[in-house]
């Protein structure tokens, strides 16, 4: 069985959760029955994700109809990590749902509880003080009120989760996690005897990483309790991946950013993605050498940062030509040296000069092109030279939004799953004159 289980509703939700599993590079697969995970290839799914196509059944039929599908799955075959993904606006008949399957988990368990989480800031679904809100308008004020087929007519998480069934809900607001350690919050909130679901606030992408990574270290010490998350897609990703689910199951390395635009527009991205997912993205000092910048990534890697770099910091006042003219010369160079000592996952190059010098640094004939990530962010594969195939992706300062660097870094992740799931090896035969002289 695979290592996550997504009950959904409706096709096209369950198909863009799948994506951000897949964005892990867990191998997921979208199904109508669990008889289709039995079928060619199932030992090499890691995330298969359910269709219950019940977002416009009535609750009973719809909790029947979760309970028929879970029906065949035996107590050996119970995932590592149960999500049920709920829509975007809080439509369908989530309450009934919800009960289904934690009635099938408590079957198997001794205490189960949801950790809903539902917000999906970078499609304008946010939750504060518990209200779910659509671009900021409360979901009873928002279109969704008017959907003709289900219309949602709470905007209160709690209620919509909890209506007819006889769970019980507790919130937590931001303020609750702001002040002491979140998962010390939580472990508390998932251990009240009579809680069958916690709804959590989330106003940005941060605020789920945060919480997913304080989830994760709450239901270590909360023993006894197993958690289900509940949410439209972005949570239940970063969960899984803060439990340790795609670390165990892709062999992934550092994606390095190299970053030479001074445009505020790309540190802005590069905030959200460091806010996001951490890792150590390092300011550049004129008055380093290249190998010294390459050093302090090396330094990093070593230290376990998942996501490495450097960007040029802004000047105070009018920038200096001179110094500005050789900042790309020095960050490839430095690309080189990390690409010579350490596995490297893929390249974010942003700035057009920086790009050009990064890839006659790597002595690249060119870049195999796939895919746009957001329009004018390209992702593809160095075409000859000793890191042929490794995955990279161009940018240019001015381009994308506050998304962009991270949906490159995820696009730059699942390349190299793709990639016989793991990374492009430094080469051998690289000169040892470009290496960091490093163990």
């Amino acid at each position: 069985m695979p290592a996550v289980l997504v009950i959904a509703d409706d096709l096209t939700g369950a198909n863009a959760t799948g994506a951000m599993f897949a964005r892990l590079g867990l191998r997921t697969r979208t199904a109508g029955a669990l008889s289709a995970a039995g079928g060619p290839g199932q030992d090499e799914v890691d995330v298969l994700v359910l269709v219950t196509g019940s977002r416009h059944l009535p609750p009973a039929r719809a909790a029947a109809r979760i309970r028929e599908l879970l029906r065949g799955l035996g107590p050996a075959d119970e995932p590592e990590l149960l999500v049920k993904r709920v829509d975007t606006t809080l439509r369908g008949p989530l309450a009934a749902e919800l009960s289904a399957v934690l009635e099938h988990r408590r079957d198997r368990r001794r205490r189960v509880v949801g950790l809903a989480m539902p917000a999906f800031p970078s499609a304008g679904r946010t939750t504060v003080g518990g209200i779910h809100l659509l671009h900021g308008v409360p979901l009873a004020q928002s279109a969704a009120a008017r959907d003709p087929l289900a219309p949602v007519h709470h905007s209160r998480v709690a209620t919509l989760l909890t209506a007819d069934t006889g769970l019980c809900a507790r919130e937590l607001h931001l303020d609750d996690l702001a002040h002491t350690e979140p998962s010390d919050v939580l472990a508390e909130a998932l251990s009240v005897p009579d809680t069958d679901v916690v709804v959590v606030d989330a106003v940005n992408e941060a605020d789920l990483t945060r919480v997913a990574r304080a989830a994760a270290r709450a239901r270590d010490r909360v023993a006894d309790v197993d958690v289900v998350a509940v949410d439209s897609g972005p949570f239940g990703a970063a969960y899984c991946n803060a439990l340790g689910i795609a670390a165990a199951r892709v062999t992934r390395h550092p994606v390095l950013l190299v970053v030479g635009s001074l445009a505020e527009q790309t540190h802005e991205q590069l905030a959200v993605a460091e806010a996001t997912l951490g890792g150590r993205i390092f300011e550049v000092d004129v008055d380093l050498t290249a190998g010294a910048l390459a050093e302090r990534v090396v330094d990093a890697i070593d230290a376990g940062a998942p996501i490495v770099g450097w960007r040029t910091a802004v000047p105070a006042g009018r920038p200096d030509p001179d110094a500005a003219a050789s900042v790309p010369g020095w960050l490839a160079t430095a690309t080189r040296q990390v690409l010579g000592a350490r596995r490297i996952g893929g390249v974010l190059a942003s700035g057009g000069d920086v790009a050009t010098a990064v890839l006659d640094a790597v002595d690249a004939h060119g870049v195999d092109v796939e895919a746009e990530v957001q329009p004018l962010v390209v992702a593809g594969r160095i075409s000859g030279g000793p890191w042929e195939r490794l995955p990279v992706i161009t940018k240019g300062g001015l381009v994308g939004d506050e998304r962009a660097v991270l949906d490159s870094i995820a696009r730059l992740q699942s390349m190299q799953a793709e990639q016989g799931r793991g990374a492009v090896q430094a080469p051998a035969d690289v000169s040892e004159d470009r290496k960091v002289a490093r163990s």
